[in-house]
């Protein structure tokens, strides 16, 4: 359609796969206009390859006319652009895990015929945008001395010729050239997608007073802030989305001064929680086909391994007050599953696996270790931990839940028919629930903690719609050389 919205037409139907999605949960599809409007690249999910491999199609904008240019049977199609003179296509491919580790970027003539492989860079570190409006260079985001950074690709009649040239530093995700041959593209904020405050609450569990933490990083996975034992500080986690390796950075902030520092920095995803008693952080290191185990000194940053878990995905949801054990959460074959690990045999013991099938439902230990909560956005169940069965003590669309420390309350958030966003309590034993006031987030998605003495309480929640900024790169391309 036009962009006064005028003249709408549908040009290509295609059903997708459910299983092909991306990251947002949208179709996993591509699409870009070569420069004369005249045709639209089109990424659609093949099914018959067995992963979200795209079949790369050609579409005229007028006739509707399709033809297929890629259809790859190993890695998945990320982005494909026209050429500024609609010659040729160059598109990124990046590893699914099997036959290739590494991510490439080929160029295919537009009218079809042999690719030529022009870039590869190792564990899939590359980010291909645009060609820019001269034809002589390929937008790449790629690693530069351990960091992410903008570069130029030099090409010239589909062969690489030279070295990508450094423009800034920085991890850039999504990007387009314009006629002019400006950069537009979008950046994530500090703090990221997961936006966290601070409430405090009176002796009736109202909440008083609310305040945003500005944390650092890109935080693409929830930051899960901790308690310390003293309820003065917190322990949480940060992207450092620029920095390849080291990428998971453990912080610890002074919830009085402000004062925020680095402990600890690695790669892969890590999950932390403050022990009860001792002057210790533990962490779950992800990464590879098992996780590690790790104990952190919160002031020196010293670090020892206590041992594997053998899964992929495992989050230390919180140590036992007698500092003898951790309780784990594992995601594995499409289930959650709670458990109890201990810390000196590495022993564990299941508590609960969860259903298999659709969105896997997290199980978590009350702070007194009475009893295991999970929540699913239709409702919250509670079951003793020593066994019995689950009962559903509210019904929400939520995921904010808190029990408190001392196990009598469970404070979750409701979402009323008005789109109205409360704070509510109900007894951990059932019964009658209280509307405490208004709910200080109005995003369902996220998670709620207690301070120990029970007073204060964090709160984090997903924040896509502050998550990014839009920038534009002006006179960035060097000039070319004269002949």
């Amino acid at each position: 359609m036009q962009i006064d919205g005028k003249g709408y037409r549908e040009l290509i139907r295609e059903r997708q796969p459910n299983e092909f999605v991306n990251a947002w949960g949208l179709p996993a599809g591509m699409l870009n206009w070569s420069w004369d409007n005249r045709y639209l690249l089109m990424g659609l999910a093949d099914p018959a390859a067995g992963n979200p491999s795209r079949r790369v199609l050609v579409v005229s904008t007028t006739s509707a006319e399709r033809r297929e240019l890629l259809n790859p049977r190993a890695g998945m199609v990320q982005q494909c652009a026209f050429s500024p003179d609609s010659r040729f296509v160059a598109c990124n491919f990046q590893p699914d895990g099997g036959a290739s580790d590494a991510a490439r970027i080929l160029i295919v003539p537009a009218q079809g015929g042999p690719s030529r492989l022009i870039r590869e860079e190792p564990d899939g570190h590359l980010n291909f945008f645009d060609w820019t409006a001269d034809g002589r260079f390929l937008t790449i985001c790629t690693p530069r001395n351990g960091k992410w950074a903008l570069q130029l690709l030099p090409v010239t009649d589909r062969q690489s010729s030279g070295e990508p040239i450094l423009v800034q530093s920085g991890l850039y995700r999504f990007a387009t050239t314009t006629r002019d041959g400006t950069l537009v593209f979008q950046k994530t904020r500090p703090g990221g997608f997961f936006a966290t405050h601070l409430a405090s609450m009176d002796a009736g569990g109202r909440i008083e007073t609310v305040r945003k933490l500005d944390l650092p990083g890109e935080n693409l996975i929830n930051p899960w802030p901790r308690w310390s034992p003293d309820g003065t500080r917190i322990v949480y986690v940060a992207q450092d989305a620029e920095t390849t390796f080291g990428n998971s950075v453990v912080r610890v902030r002074n919830l009085a001064t402000g004062d925020d520092r680095e402990i600890y920095r690695s790669r892969g995803d890590l999950y932390c929680a403050w022990a009860a008693r001792q002057p210790r952080i533990f962490c779950s290191r992800n990464g590879g086909t098992d996780s590690e185990i790790l104990t952190i000194a919160p002031d020196s940053g010293h670090a020892e391994s206590l041992g594997h878990v053998r899964e992929a995905y495992v989050s230390v949801d919180r140590p036992s007050g007698d500092g003898r054990f951790l309780y784990l959460g594992r995601y594995a074959k499409g289930r959650m599953i709670a458990s109890r690990w201990e810390i000196a045999t590495g022993r564990e013991t299941i508590l609960e696996e969860g259903p298999g099938g659709g969105t896997p439902t997290p199980t978590y230990v009350s702070p007194d270790e009475h009893w295991l909560v999970r929540s699913n956005f239709r409702q919250i169940d509670l079951r003793p931990i020593s066994g019995g069965n689950w009962r559903t003590l509210v019904f929400t669309r939520s995921t904010h839940l808190a029990i408190t420390p001392d196990g009598q309350w469970l404070l979750y958030h409701v979402i009323d028919s008005a789109g109205n966003h409360g704070l509510y309590r109900v007894p951990t034993a059932g019964g009658q629930p209280e509307h405490l006031g208004p709910f200080p987030i109005n995003v369902p998605d996220g998670t709620m903690t207690f301070s120990p003495d029970g007073r204060r309480m964090i709160v984090t929640s997903w924040d896509d719609d502050h998550a990014f900024e839009l920038w534009a790169l002006e006179n960035f391309v060097p000039a070319a050389q004269k002949r």
